[in-house]
């Protein structure tokens, strides 16, 4: 048996099936192979960082609305029993 991959490793496979996807080309075809991935990885990861940026901009907009809404002395108020 094989051992695990660690986090942020790929598993085995992955690295089986871009072996596969370059066994038959030349090594020009495997540098814009691999070049036109590294592109669209990096591509992706840019719009998941967008993505996660607008939805922390949008969690503090709802945030911040919310919190306007409250009544100052609704939140200094000590609740003694």
């Amino acid at each position: 048996m094989g051992t695990r991959p660690t986090a942020k490793q790929p598993p085995a496979s992955a690295y089986r099936a871009v072996g596969a996807e370059l066994s038959d080309k030349t090594m020009d075809e495997k540098g814009i192979y691999l070049h036109d991935k590294y592109t669209e990885i990096e591509s992706l990861v840019k719009i998941g960082q967008y993505i996660e940026n607008k939805i922390l901009s949008l969690k503090y907009l709802l945030y911040s609305k919310v919190s306007l809404r409250i009544p100052t002395n609704a939140i200094n108020m000590n609740f003694k029993m």
